[in-house]
């Protein structure tokens, strides 16, 4: 059992945590007990997401996530009960804050996915966010006994698991959000993708997700340098569906490859207004889609698009005029070479070998 503190990515902390899977959550809600307690209170959706919880909806739909929970992923479960347990802060509050997606919103917020196969092959990933969440955002390397080690992006009182993954096996993907009005009666989406983690092919990850429905929504952006085979794959309300990269490829935070979209016609609730209407992210994908290159992409043309500018010449967030998130940390993934490229809000380029960083 261990908790160690590495030296700084780019600006952001990284932590290594090992050990019994109670053990290990424990001592990172310990060691984050103030970030957690100041996510928690200053999270813009917090209100709203209380007064929600009030409801006899909420308290209907918050006690039936729950069960699901307890039934089908009590490890994941069992780590958020541990976080909260080391943080102090109450599990119900944690619950809350992991299942918000999950109980019926239609709005835009999230992150910007580019996958690229030619000569070379990357997949990167943007993670926006809130300012008053995102600047405690810390790099963790989970190394948990009896399973594969992961690398993975993580917000203070969050299961870790709803930004970028890579895994020991040379898997890796960014998360981005999907709104889903009317979620199913399925699991919370954060216990689904914390699961996914320890899936080790594409074929594993399309086979996990397809059996493991979730009720709100996510996209995985999935890239395997093993395989040099990238995927988007799409879950919302209790659906999949998943199209290969055969060159170019993008995901922002409206569903791409469903015909009925779950959100279709719903207004928006107030937690999706604290976050930020869906059509800023319809204006960064028609950006994504018409920036298509015609020959070979470098690092450089990513990290142009990714980190150059904002709206209409880039997909960069600076939490701006009425653009509630920032960009917090952008990652680009080297398949051939296993290499992975991380910058911070404030900070510069680094690079890795993979096999350090799990």
């Amino acid at each position: 059992m261990a908790l160690h503190v590495n030296p700084r990515i780019s600006g952001l902390r990284w932590i290594t945590i090992s050990g019994t899977r109670e053990e290990a959550f424990h001592d990172l809600g310990r060691h984050m007990a103030k970030e957690i307690q100041s996510v928690i209170e200053t999270m813009p959706e917090r209100e709203p997401l209380e007064r929600w919880s009030r409801t006899e909806r909420g308290r209907r739909t918050i006690s039936n996530l729950l069960e699901i929970a307890r039934s089908q992923y009590p490890n994941e479960l069992l780590e958020l009960e541990s976080l909260a347990d080391g943080s102090g802060v109450p599990f119900d509050t944690l619950f809350l804050a992991n299942i918000r997606g999950d109980i019926g919103s239609y709005d835009g917020t999230g992150c910007t996915d580019i996958l690229w196969k030619g000569s070379h092959a990357y997949a990167a990933h943007n993670e926006d966010g809130a300012p008053a969440v995102g600047r405690d955002l810390a790099l963790l390397t989970i190394r948990i006994d009896g399973e594969p080690s992961i690398f993975t992006e993580c917000y203070p009182g969050f299961l870790p698991c709803n930004a970028f993954t890579l895994t020991a096996s040379g898997l890796a993907w960014g998360i981005n959000h999907l709104p889903v009005a009317s979620p199913a009666n399925a699991a919370g989406r954060h216990f689904v993708s914390r699961a996914l983690q320890r899936c080790e092919t594409i074929n594993d990850a399309v086979a996990f997700l397809k059996t493991h429905p979730m009720a709100g929504g996510f996209s995985f952006n999935v890239a395997s340098a093993g395989e040099r085979r990238e995927i988007n794959i799409e879950c919302a309300a209790g659906r999949c569906a998943g199209v290969e990269n055969e060159h170019y490829s993008w995901h922002t935070n409206h569903l791409l490859h469903m015909d009925e979209a779950p959100h279709a016609g719903a207004g928006e609730s107030a937690v999706a207004q604290a976050l930020g209407p869906v059509d800023e992210s319809l204006k960064r994908g028609a950006l994504l889609e018409n920036a298509a290159p015609a020959g070979q992409i470098d690092t450089q043309w990513i990290w142009d698009m990714l980190t150059g500018a904002e709206l209409p010449n880039g997909v960069y967030r600076t939490a701006r005029g009425d653009d509630p998130l920032e960009t917090l940390c952008t990652t680009v993934f080297d398949l051939d070479n296993r290499r992975l490229y991380i910058k911070g809000h404030e900070g510069s380029i680094e690079s890795f070998d993979a096999a350090l960083l799990v």
